[in-house]
């Protein structure tokens, strides 16, 4: 039978925090205090207690920082310390390519300073990006790198850290006897150190190699072993694992009542765990394990109580699948029916993969054809620099020609009649030679305008198609008097970078509830306006479901349509395009908004009157309004770290709700606006400068606002090519 085995891995990344017992109020006192090496320090240790609270982008911003400071005075250990720290920020947010290449450069910088320990650890870290990524290739060197010079160093930390993740690498690779070998070095380590949570890991994960290896009696002892330890711990979490395993190992042994009471087991201990999603995987178990056999109203009862408490698509989609099978085997055709569609319609594309390949064929067609008459334009230029030198030449050499049989004429002057005759006659051939190198001059350059004309219409045939795509897609967002009956006081900053954009804004109004959303498709151009078609149809079907009641759950739908559309099922080397999102949902009767986000929150600012001074003498009551002044607090509804589309580790989307006050004024946005490169120093304008400036302007005409944003933004850019896509949507109740 297949089933999603539980695997569990362990492995742990222990961020040194290097100054124990201050927190961080007190650091960032310091930071006025200190200069030059010890400012880079501070702000990397910030950076990492940042980090070790879960406050991601503030840990990145002191990071970056200190790298930049660093950089500018040639610091090595601020600068290896910096880009370890961004390393770590991108591994907490699971944007692993980049996180290996920031620990690989931080690795050369401390190879530099002969820091062999760090080299160890972000040589290790790297490969488990890569692993994460599923380039096994990388990730083997990068682990091996790291365990022989942690062996180099006999840093026993190291390198059990190094054999772990090699254990679990080539189990990953379903190499299961080079993953026993390395699982069992690092079970060495463990009992060494006398860790027994180490070793309680250790024996689960060796006791799932056994099970790959059909050796049941051998499997069954070590998840016991397993089992008495995490008892002794009272570790509920693990006991659960290793019973659930234990109840797939009876399983596959036909052993079917020992497999359902460990499966019971496993659903008292995620009920002490209040684990709603692993009680509903264990009681899908328990159902399996009745169908096997052939107790179908057992089977049927299991399911649809897993049913009823998941929420997890996964888990939902093979609970289908389950229940189609009973029903089917109990005669029952009608609801096999309902389950078999449920279970298909997870699978449902809503675009043909033709328009695809024609909409990439047309950006690649593009794309080709601009650099085309790059080239050829520089062709050109470096064909005529070359005419014209060859022009010059032979006019220099005539000219000197000339002077020197005008000097002989002179000198010679009894025999110049012969001699002038054979100047003469020189003179001719060559002017004759010159006139017709004029010519042929003058042909090739014809030659190479009439080819550049062609290459522009070309490019203006291919312009105007993706002109046309453009009015396509403005077509579909929402129109501009709908905007302004549904949202009377608003601004919408939308600036595509290409002519069609990745990025577009959703508005709609179902029944009592205003939906307002901004979204950041994968990419941008022809292929980022493929994906915002994509998003827009996949909402507009959406909202108008029923069953769907909040943000969060749309964005869940939303996530699971995408991954069918684009057939995304986690396979290496497939696409990985999805979207960024904020999407509100607000209540016209009660004012509250629900929000729910990936990766782009919500920030609202609220408008608070605060008296200036109580014992001014005044003349009148106007002088008296004036000591009154307005001041806005931010508030910022928080979006989950991770897209709607195909990711490694998927959960639930986060509902947050808020109730509204009049003056309230809310923004979202993509990322497109403090992503953009300029200033002084051609850096990214950055999250924090783009809140301070909607800070300062919050308090203006909406109109306004959207003209200083542009203004800013623009300055900020300079003559610089725009970074992404742009949309920023402020809103006041």
């Amino acid at each position: 039978m297949s089933r999603k085995i539980f695997i569990i891995i362990f492995y742990f990344i222990t961020l040194q925090i290097c100054v124990l017992g201050q927190n961080i109020d007190s650091l960032e006192q310091q930071l006025t205090k200190v200069q030059n090496t010890d400012k880079i320090d501070l702000l990397n240790q910030l950076s990492e207690e940042y980090c070790y609270e879960g406050d991601y982008q503030k840990s990145r911003d002191y990071a970056d920082e200190a790298l930049y400071l660093a950089t500018e005075i040639n610091y090595t250990k601020g600068m290896a310390d910096a880009l370890m720290n961004i390393a770590e920020y991108f591994y907490a947010v699971e944007i692993f390519d980049n996180s290996a290449e920031y620990y690989l450069k931080a690795f050369e910088n401390y190879e530099i300073l002969e820091e062999k320990e760090d080299m160890s650890y972000c040589s290790n870290v790297a490969g488990i990006c890569y692993r994460k990524i599923f380039e096994y290739d990388k990730s083997i060197e990068y682990h091996l790198q790291s365990l022989r010079i942690a062996e180099e160093i006999e840093n026993d930390y190291r390198i059990s850290a190094a054999v772990y993740s090699l254990g679990i690498l080539y189990h990953n690779m379903n190499e299961f006897d080079k993953a026993l070998e390395y699982y069992n070095q690092s079970l060495e380590f463990d009992i060494k150190n006398n860790d027994s949570l180490g070793i309680a890991k250790s024996y689960t994960n060796i006791g799932i190699i056994y099970r790959h290896l059909d050796n049941f009696e051998t499997s069954k002892d070590f998840y016991n072993k397993s089992l008495d330890l995490y008892q002794k711990l009272n570790d509920t979490t693990g006991m659960a694992i290793v019973v659930n395993n234990l109840g797939f190992l009876y399983l596959d042994n036909k052993e079917f009542q020992e497999a359902l009471k460990c499966f019971n087991k496993s659903i008292f201990y995620e009920k002490a765990n209040k684990n709603t999603e692993g009680i509903a995987s264990s009681l899908s178990s328990v159902g399996d394990t009745y169908l096997i056999m052939n107790k179908l109203d057992s089977a049927l009862k299991y399911q649809l109580l897993g049913l009823e408490l998941t929420n997890d698509p996964d888990i939902k989609k093979y609970i289908y699948e389950s229940l189609t099978k009973i029903y089917s085997q109990k005669a029952d055709y009608k609801n096999a029916l309902i389950y078999h569609e449920l279970y298909v319609n997870q699978k449902d594309t809503l675009f043909k993969l033709e328009n695809l390949k024609q909409i990439a064929n047309m950006q690649t067609k593009y794309d080709t054809e601009k650099k085309e008459k790059e080239i050829s334009e520089l062709i050109t230029q470096k064909k005529i620099q070359e005419v014209n030198l060859k022009k010059n030449r032979i006019i220099i050499y005539s000219t000197i020609g000339g002077l020197v049989l005008f000097l002989i004429l002179i000198v010679v002057v009894l025999s110049a009649y012969r001699l002038k005759k054979r100047a003469n006659n020189l003179l001719s051939y060559q002017n004759a030679q010159i006139l017709q190198q004029k010519e042929e001059i003058i042909t090739q350059r014809d030659e190479i305008e009439i080819q550049k004309q062609e290459i522009e219409i070309k490019h203006n045939q291919i312009k105007g198609s993706i002109n046309y795509a453009k009015r396509i897609q403005e077509a579909v967002l929402p129109r501009k008097d709908f905007i302004e009956l549904v949202l009377p006081e608003h601004f919408i900053f939308f600036k595509p970078r290409d002519i069609v954009s990745g990025d577009f804004y959703f508005i709609k109004q179902i029944k009592n509830f205003t939906l307002i959303a901004a979204a950041d498709c994968t990419g941008h151009g022809v292929p980022g306006a493929f994906m915002s078609m994509l998003g827009i149809a996949l909402l507009n079907e959406l909202v108008r479901n029923t069953e769907i009641q909040t943000p969060a759950q749309l964005l869940n739908e939303l996530r699971n349509q995408i991954k069918s559309s684009l057939q995304q099922v986690g396979q290496v080397a497939e696409q990985q395009d999805g979207m960024d999102i904020a999407f509100c949902a607000i209540n016209l009767e009660t004012m509250e908004m629900s929000f729910s986000g990936a990766h782009n929150p919500c920030w609202i600012f609220r408008k608070e009157i605060r008296v200036k001074s109580e014992k001014l003498n005044v003349e009148n009551e106007l002088n008296e309004q004036k000591l009154l002044t307005f001041n806005y607090k931010l508030l910022t509804l928080e979006a989950d770290h991770q897209p709607v589309g195909i990711y490694l580790k998927e959960k639930p989307f986060t509902e947050n709700k808020i109730q509204l006050q009049k003056d309230d004024i809310f923004y979202i946005f993509s990322d497109g606006y403090h992503s953009q490169f300029g200033g002084k120093k051609n850096l990214p304008l950055k999250s924090k400068y783009f809140k301070e400036l909607l800070s300062e302007i919050c308090n203006l005409e909406l109109s306004e606002q959207k003209q200083i944003l542009e203004k800013k933004f623009n300055e900020w850019k300079g003559d610089n090519e725009q970074t992404d896509d742009v949309l920023v949507i402020g809103i006041k109740i």
